[in-house]
């Protein structure tokens, strides 16, 4: 039985990998910084603290690495920064006696920092990370590194985009989502720009249990954007929530000078990813809401 290490496990995104893996009988071990998250499944948890070297009775053939940390309140960013560099390489030196075959690590579409391009491919000039996002490409080159190193070992960073489900948060689509459900007024910007900046954490999970089935035999690492299929225009995605979500909430389109963009992600196709139309992942996330 394949055993899967799920890292982050009481964040939004950590719980859905859980989640999904435990409903594929996988044998999941879910790491998280408290043990008062519950979850749907009876599964094996330990409450961890990532920035220091890993004990764990457990061998694990993937990892998930989810847990990141952010800049809040009495705590700066370089903290942040040096805590998320210290996970990363606490997981990596666990991972280098267990034979881990397949790491993913979730990143970010923060390391592109600044982005005046139109679209987004994964090898445009970075421009003014923030500390978020120096911290995620810190990572990304430990991993790339360490598969370098460790050649049985696959490498594959995640550089995601708005990702939603029933109970995410923190990015636009979702903010919408809950006001909309309230029926407060919606402020947006660049009403007809494309947009395909939203990803369903399914899906994200349905990648990685077909990629850990395949084997590799030649390039061991990549850094990957992920994102929808046939970019619509925004004004349209806020419209179809809207509308399926029955909302009475007024819209309010503002000008900005902000260069808006959309996602290129072929080369994560390349090896097998098979993306929703961004309309349909919309009417997913709407119906998360509506069965809820």
């Amino acid at each position: 039985m394949t055993k899967v290490l799920i890292t982050g496990a009481g964040g939004f995104l950590g719980e859905e990998i859980v989640n999904f893996f435990c409903k594929k009988k996988y044998l999941v071990l879910a790491t998280l910084h408290n043990n008062k998250k519950k979850f749907k499944n009876k599964i094996r948890k330990k409450k961890i603290d990532l920035t220091k070297p890993l004990d764990i009775d457990f061998n694990p053939d993937v990892i998930v690495h989810c847990a990141s940390k952010m800049p809040t309140k009495g705590h700066s960013g370089t903290k942040m920064f040096n805590d998320n560099v210290k996970m990363m390489n606490s997981i990596l030196n666990f991972a280098k006696n267990k034979n881990v075959k397949y790491i993913f690590n979730m990143s970010s579409m923060s390391v592109y920092g600044s982005i005046n391009k139109s679209l987004v491919v994964e090898n445009i000039k970075i421009q003014n990370a923030n500390l978020y996002g120096k911290s995620k490409i810190e990572n990304e080159k430990l991993l790339e590194n360490f598969v370098k190193k460790k050649n049985n070992t696959v490498g594959i960073s995640l550089r995601l985009p708005g990702v939603v489900g029933l109970f995410s948060h923190s990015n636009f689509l979702s903010k919408v989502v809950e006001d909309l459900k309230k029926n407060k007024d919606i402020f947006a910007y660049n009403k007809y720009c494309k947009f395909n900046n939203i990803i369903l954490a399914v899906d994200i999970a349905e990648f990685i249990e077909k990629t850990i089935k395949k084997n590799f035999y030649k390039k061991k690492y990549f850094s990957l954007n992920i994102a929808s299929n046939y970019p619509i225009k925004l004004f349209n995605v806020i419209k179809l929530l809207k509308n399926k979500l029955k909302s009475e909430s007024k819209v309010f389109w503002l000008k900005s000078n902000k260069k808006s963009f959309t996602i290129d992600f072929k080369n994560i196709k390349k090896i097998g990813f098979k993306a929703r139309t961004t309309t349909n992942s919309i009417l997913k996330l709407c119906k998360y809401h509506i069965n809820k």
